[in-house]
């Protein structure tokens, strides 16, 4: 029980990693893979900080923009390797 305990947002750490029965690994710049889960480290801090409740203890748009910097990075997938028709 005491691995649902840990906490990074609205959800408990370990649902918010990738669905039970789905396949995931741990986040590599170098080696995303279409249909696996690419699960992203748990960011330390209150419950509300990323939601910006609280964002004078805790500033996300640095946080944001790093993701998007990195999904914007990523290669497109065809539908061919599972990705979605455009």
């Amino acid at each position: 029980m005491s691995k649902w305990k840990e906490n990074d947002g609205l959800v408990n750490t370990i649902s918010a990693k990738a669905p039970s029965h789905a396949p995931s690994k741990e986040f590599d710049r170098k080696n995303t893979e279409p249909g696996i889960w690419q699960v992203m480290p748990t960011v330390e801090g209150d419950h509300m900080a990323l939601q910006g409740g609280l964002v004078h203890l805790y500033e996300v748009y640095p946080f944001y923009k790093k993701l998007l910097s990195m999904i914007s990075r990523l290669e497109p997938v065809s539908s061919e390797e599972g990705g979605t028709q455009s």
